[in-house]
């Protein structure tokens, strides 16, 4: 006598259950998976939508309550330079005029883009750099001794680099992301 000794039945049983604890194995890890992802992809643009917002505010704040101090600014500056036109100034008004537009500059940046700082320090950085760069310039043209930038075929120079200060300060704040 010969004992067959099987697990089950036959072989077809033993490959049945195999095959049905298999696919039960494989639906829950597809669930656990499914959740998983579902929880992470909601995380991510839960935050995206925040930084979405954090944007938008920045800039409403930026463009429409404050353009008119970011257009005044340049003005101001402008309309110095522009009210000392064609005059030869000595040491010490060229300095009363740095000084008036250090002011303004400072006005600027506690009216305008000190706001910037708590949202990004990057484009706080990159305005404040223009901004610093433009009041670096004017202080170098007026103090030049070669030439007097303020006569009235220089003085476009200085008109220029407002107006590229002005506009890379806006573009900067365009490309807010």
């Amino acid at each position: 006598m010969i004992f067959n000794l099987y697990l089950f039945e036959n072989e077809s049983d033993f490959l049945d259950r195999i095959d049905k604890i298999s696919n039960i194995i494989f639906a829950i890890s597809t669930f656990i998976l499914t959740i998983y992802i579902f929880i992470h992809t909601n995380k991510r643009d839960s935050r995206k939508e925040e930084n979405l917002k954090k944007i938008d505010f920045l800039k409403v704040l930026l463009l429409e309550n404050n353009s008119d101090k970011f257009l005044i600014f340049y003005e101001k500056i402008l309309n110095l330079i522009l009210a000392e036109k064609s005059k030869t100034l000595l040491d010490d008004e060229k300095s009363i005029l740095i000084q008036k537009i250090n002011d303004e500059h400072r006005n600027f940046r506690i009216k305008f883009y000190d706001l910037v700082l708590p949202f990004n320090d990057s484009i706080y950085k990159n305005i404040k750099d223009t901004c610093d760069d433009l009041v670096s310039d004017i202080t170098e043209y007026i103090f030049d001794q070669n030439i007097n930038y303020l006569q009235e075929n220089n003085i476009n120079v200085i008109e220029d680099k407002i107006l590229k200060s002005r506009t890379e300060v806006l573009r900067i704040i365009i490309k807010i992301r």
